[in-house]
């Protein structure tokens, strides 16, 4: 088990490794971890056996079924049920036949085109989910900025192939075909074993092309808003597409049908409920797998992407480790969030690609964890952001200068400084950095995590900083 010299392991091993997470972040009180751990599984496994709807199914309760999407997410509004062998397209072309992975707002399969013969990802989103149709205008507004001067295998993001409404008894669903890819970042590593961090070379090659994607994004107007590595994907090798189908199950493994039960014991299910579902398949690698020739990456997921030019935001969804500090206070402030809010959450990335840990740490954190974090990295911020987080008595004096251990939210009065973590790369890898790369690392994370969103840089500034320069070719 990894332990750094800022945290301390937690005698629940198993439940850890069940969340991915194998060590506590240090200041995390054993009140709070008690708190946000029953909290976690009350949630987990109640919206997994309660529909929160008040249709005629909200009462009916299944029985969990590990590694396979929320069988309660099967609702008016949710998802679509499908078997494998369904067939989706305005000719039906497209023939499911294995699941992909899934999250809050879709499902995502793997289908064989039969007019391209050849494998597409097919991602169907929840009914109810608005920002689908605008992801397919921004990936094709996006792709239709830079087809004459960037050629396919430059562009780093996911190609719509094709689009569709789907019509099932849970909604109207939009459709998206794509590609499909290997695994994202936040999947290699969670498989890992014992190894948090990729070779130095492969976080090198990944470090630029996430660069050379953002000033693509940013020159074109775009702020992708949900920059983080579970959105960040391993693209396939081409010798994939050759595959059939009999090849597919034959190579990774055919679709295992875990039937669908209710807990009363009835047999019959809804009809807007699947009879089984599938646990994904496993295209990907582990961290300690991944080489130089594997490491091409896309940038995926732009449901929450936004043009700033024409509509201001005050608000992001970006998981809170690697949201900017703007998001806590753009809305109170009038102030709307841009660019750098992208420049922020690549630098938390960028610094995960070389450390086994993150930059930010939170065991089920909210946003006043972040905030807390970020002080103790970076120090007080802006006067007005100091004095409009009203929860900053939960962590320190009034005067903001010493750690407030007696509210238990924290379990010591350290600080860790930005510095600090950056030296943990060093350490983590035993010295395999060298201290002028670890250096240059230091002044491009430190160019990217400023409290103040207009000092950061550009994402062109990056592009010519001192590392892009000597390690990024």
């Amino acid at each position: 088990m990894l332990i750094k010299p800022r945290m301390r392991p937690f005698i629940e091993l198993s439940i850890l490794t069940r969340y991915h997470l194998t060590y506590l972040p240090r200041r995390a009180s054993v009140s709070t971890v008690k708190l946000r751990l029953h909290s976690s599984f009350h949630f987990h496994f109640a919206s997994t056996l309660l529909s929160p709807t008040q249709d005629t199914h909200s009462l009916i309760q299944y029985t969990p079924i590990e590694d396979t999407e929320s069988i309660d997410k099967y609702r008016p509004g949710g998802y679509h049920p499908l078997q494998i062998g369904d067939r989706f397209g305005s000719h039906s072309q497209y023939r499911v036949v294995h699941i992909l992975g899934f999250g809050g707002h879709s499902t995502t399969w793997l289908a064989w085109d039969e007019f391209q013969g050849r494998h597409v990802s097919l991602k169907i989103a929840i009914a109810s989910d608005i920002a689908s149709s605008q992801e397919i205008h921004t990936l094709r507004r996006l792709r239709e900025s830079v087809c004459d001067t960037a050629g396919r295998k430059r562009f780093p993001f996911p190609i719509v192939l094709d689009s569709f409404t789907h019509n099932g008894p849970n909604g109207t669903h939009e459709c998206l075909v794509t590609e499909p890819d290997m695994c994202s970042l936040a999947k290699s590593k969670s498989t890992s074993k014992g190894v948090w961090y990729f070779d130095l070379a492969v976080a090198r090659t990944i470090t630029a092309q996430l660069i050379r994607a953002t000033v693509m994004l940013h020159s074109r107007g775009i702020v992708h808003g949900d920059i983080h590595p579970g959105n960040i994907l391993f693209t396939l090798p081409s010798s994939f597409h050759a595959l059939s189908t009999k090849d597919i199950y034959a190579t990774y493994r055919e679709p295992i049908k875990e039937p669908v039960q209710r807990r009363d014991g009835v047999s019959q299910l809804p009809t807007n409920v699947p009879p089984y579902v599938v646990p994904p398949v496993w295209l990907g690698k582990r961290y300690e797998h991944i080489t130089t020739a594997d490491a091409n990456i896309m940038i995926t997921d732009f449901g929450e992407a936004w043009f700033p030019a024409a509509s201001p935001r005050y608000s992001l969804n970006t998981p809170v480790l690697y949201r900017p500090p703007e998001a806590v206070f753009a809305e109170s402030e009038g102030k709307p969030i841009s660019f750098a809010a992208d420049i922020w959450s690549l630098g938390c990335t960028i610094y995960e690609l070389f450390a086994p840990g993150t930059l930010f740490e939170g065991f089920f954190p909210d946003e006043d964890d972040m905030v807390a974090e970020m002080v103790s990295a970076l120090g007080k911020p802006p006067r007005s952001w100091w004095e409009g987080w009203q929860a900053r008595g939960d962590f320190f004096d009034a005067e903001g200068e010493n750690w407030n251990v007696k509210k238990g939210r924290i379990s010591d009065g350290d600080y860790y400084t930005f510095d600090a973590r950056v030296d943990c790369i060093k350490q983590d890898r035993k010295g395999v950095v060298e201290q002028e790369e670890l250096d240059d690392l230091r002044l491009l994370l430190g160019s990217m995590i400023r409290w103040s969103p207009e000092e950061r840089f550009s994402a062109d500034m990056l592009m010519v900083s001192e590392w892009m320069r000597k390690w990024g070719a």
